[in-house]
Order: C-alpha cells, then structure tokens, then sequence
C-alpha cells in the first residue's frame, strides 16, 4: 500500500472528488440526546472543505428513531450551518 500524507491525500481528493456528497452521521451525547453544536460543526467543516452536497438523515437510519421535534431540530441545525454553501438533499 501506497503511504500518501495527509495533505497529498486532500490534494487528490480536491482535483478527483468533483461534487461528491457524503451521508451525514448524526452525533449525540452519552445521554442519547442529539449533539447539535457538533453536528453544526461537522456541516460547517464539511462547506468549508468545499463538499458539493450533503444526504440528510443518518448515515445508519438513526432519523427514522428520532421524534418529530428532533428531526426538526436536526434539520434545521444542518440548514442552518450549511447557509446554502452545499445541495441538501434528504
């Protein structure tokens, strides 16, 4: 296997990773509840790192064991973090 370093790899991947999505995983706390400011963050980072679009809803279908308030909640946290820089889709 090939050792590439952590800046070549993001080198690569910004010149062939041309509008990629990724699947967001939704963090929580050791209670259980949802970790909103971390998931903010990770959308943040995410735009920043110039991602093209980002798949709401889990990446392991946690959304469909959430409340309603919670998926709002959810929802609006990563609408809100991404400021239109990136496609949402759900």
């Amino acid at each position: 296997m090939v050792a590439y370093t952590r800046s070549e790899a993001k080198q690569w991947a910004r010149q062939h990773m041309v509008k990629s999505t990724n699947a967001v995983p939704t963090p929580f706390k050791a209670d259980f509840s949802l970790d909103l400011p971390t998931l903010a963050s990770h959308v943040d980072r995410w735009a920043q790192d110039g991602l093209h679009g980002l798949m709401t809803g889990g990446n392991t279908a946690e959304a469909w064991n959430m409340t309603p308030t919670e998926w709002w909640q959810y929802s609006e946290t990563v609408a809100q973090a991404n400021r239109g820089r990136m496609l949402l889709t759900s």
